[in-house]
């Protein structure tokens, strides 16, 4: 299946689905504009969260999406994959974080400026009020 025919098949599903265009966008957190290209074949490639985006919301199997797009579906993947990953990095470094500022905190040599320091640094990384 080619972009062209997909977008056809896309517009049909959505009729039967009686789905307008703006909230088959706004229900899928797509803008009403690329599903409208999308609808008529004008969208050349997309992103892998997009094509599982498409598929959810027109009710149609992924595969038929990512044939039409010719999208290395196991590279696409993988970059998800990888997404998750340093997400779950990125909030570990956070917890590591954390816990070294409450261990500063807790220090009992350290003197009431320096203390005060860490917590405003805390508050301006976190964006929370600690005082």
């Amino acid at each position: 299946m080619d972009k062209k025919a997909l977008g056809r098949l896309l517009r049909t599903k959505r009729k039967e689905l009686k789905i307008s265009l703006i909230e088959m966008a706004s229900g899928n957190n797509l803008s009403p504009s690329y599903l409208s290209s999308l609808e008529r074949g004008n969208v050349d490639k997309t992103r892998y969260d997009k094509m599982l985006k498409i598929a959810k919301g027109y009710r149609v199997p992924l595969d038929t999406v990512k044939t039409a797009f010719k999208a290395d579906a196991k590279e696409a993947e993988e970059s998800a994959h990888m997404d998750i990953i340093l997400k779950q990095i990125a909030a570990d470094e956070k917890l590591k974080l954390r816990k070294l500022f409450q261990q500063v905190l807790e220090d009992g040599e350290m003197g009431k400026n320096a203390k005060l320091l860490v917590i405003r640094l805390y508050e301006h990384i976190y964006h929370k009020k600690l005082l």
